[in-house]
């Protein structure tokens, strides 16, 4: 009798898993095929410039959402009562108001004092920087209380207003209009949260000031180890596209933009919602049961990864440059040079989650440390040397590298286990994807 109720227990948990798997997939999938979508589009309407001018733009807003907020909204998962989570959700709103302020004013300072330095939509910045926040945060509230439903409408909200207001705006000829069109999509997106989960009317119920700065203290190694970890892995992952304003020119800039944004749809799309279920069963369940998880997530990505890579790598260049237009025939090329990076970011990408469920920030921060110099040496020594083309590839050969690296940390620590059979299939594929990629690169240098 016990063994038939666990068994039941056993199938109603994992059907919840699924139904929360499929729930945030469809939200992401439609918020993500609104932008493949809408970049047919404005593709046509904005040049590559205006791309290069909003990847350096959304570099910025990268590396500051990570300091504002102190990353505590990564602890809202962890009190016990619901007004513990509430309480971390005012301290992380308080700190990225203040943090965007703040930062906003030390860059419009560093701007006047230093004329070389150009920043695009700096007026806009703060605004952008605070309201991404404010969804990072609400994101971390649904997926606490699993409201994963409202996570799933916020993004495609805020994927409808983005790509039509920037549709609108770049008719008009708006120069701008690629950054105040996410501007208006995250507006989108905190308002489709704000009348679904009732942040708001819990927070009047539950805030107090005192209890708020026991909890700040309670938490504070997110601030202390994981801020200055995210942080690195932000900079490594925005920093060098600021860098490369100062050696290659705009139109070089916009199609690694448009690079990276297209191929880290499907990150977004897969690892992104595997990543917020994953942290919360893994600061929940035991280490057996997180194992069993990650190794399903794993059979998911891996020949998503798989499929993707070839593509890129074989046709790629000439889809993206007849989808897209001749100004980003360059686009497709460079997506194959970082597809292998791609790949492990998918796959190992949400399970690094465990980093912060195991309390391993002390890791994760020295493997993100490795990535930040890495990258940074990568743009400095190929922008002195070499051309834009050998140096993207370069930065794609030195991410494969890393993350290869981290992910068979990840690997350790979950403690996945996979058969022989899977080993000898992974080999093989892995093994296809780096010949297929070798090839490419002989092809086209």
């Amino acid at each position: 009798m016990i063994d038939r109720i666990r068994i039941t227990l056993d199938k109603l948990q994992q059907s919840n898993i699924t139904r929360h798997v499929v729930t945030l997939g469809l939200g992401s999938f439609v918020s993500q095929l609104i932008p493949i979508a809408a970049s047919l589009i404005l593709s046509r309407i904005y040049s590559p410039k205006a791309y290069g001018d909003w990847g350096i733009f959304v570099s910025y807003t990268g590396i500051l959402i990570v300091l504002v907020s102190g990353k505590y909204e990564l602890a809202i998962l962890r009190p016990s009562r619901k007004v513990g989570a509430l309480n971390l959700v005012v301290l992380s709103t308080l700190l990225a108001f203040t943090g965007s302020f703040c930062f906003f004013l030390l860059l419009y300072l560093l701007c006047f004092l230093m004329p070389e330095i150009i920043i695009p939509g700096l007026n806009y910045l703060p605004l952008y920087v605070f309201m991404t926040c404010l969804i990072q945060i609400y994101n971390g509230y649904a997926n606490r209380t699993e409201q994963y439903d409202a996570i799933a409408r916020s993004s495609i909200s805020r994927s409808l207003s983005q790509a039509g207001s920037r549709i609108i705006l770049g008719g008009l000829r708006y120069e701008s209009g690629l950054i105040i069109g996410a501007l208006l999509g995250t507006i989108a997106g905190i308002w489709s949260f704000v009348k679904k989960i009732h942040i708001i009317r819990d927070i009047r119920r539950s805030f107090s000031f005192r209890y708020m700065c026991k909890l700040a203290h309670v938490y504070r190694y997110f601030p202390f180890f994981q801020m200055p970890s995210a942080l690195l892995n932000s900079l490594s992952t925005n920093l060098p596209l600021i860098l490369m304003a100062f050696y290659f020119n705009k139109d070089q800039i916009g199609c690694f933009s448009m690079a990276i944004t297209l191929l880290y749809l499907p990150v977004t799309l897969i690892s992104n919602s595997l990543g917020q279920i994953f942290y919360k069963k893994a600061s929940d369940w035991p280490p057996e049961d997180t194992a069993k998880l990650a190794h399903k997530f794993l059979k998911l990505t891996f020949p998503i990864g798989l499929a993707m890579s070839l593509f890129l790598i074989w046709g790629g260049e000439h889809l993206l440059g007849f989808l897209l237009g001749n100004l980003w025939s360059t686009t497709g090329l460079y997506a194959a040079y970082l597809s292998p990076w791609i790949w492990l970011i998918l796959c190992f990408s949400p399970l690094g989650m465990i980093f912060d469920a195991l309390d391993k920030q002390k890791t994760e921060m020295i493997l993100n440390i490795c990535l930040f110099v890495s990258r940074i040496v990568v743009i400095i020594a190929g922008g002195s040397l070499l051309a834009a083309h050998q140096t993207i590839l370069l930065y794609g050969v030195v991410g494969t590298i890393l993350w290869s690296l981290e992910g068979y940390i990840i690997y350790r620590l979950i403690g996945i286990r996979i058969t022989t059979r899977e080993k000898r299939f992974a080999f093989i594929f892995i093994s296809i994807v780096l010949l297929s990629w070798s090839i490419k690169i002989w092809y086209t240098f």
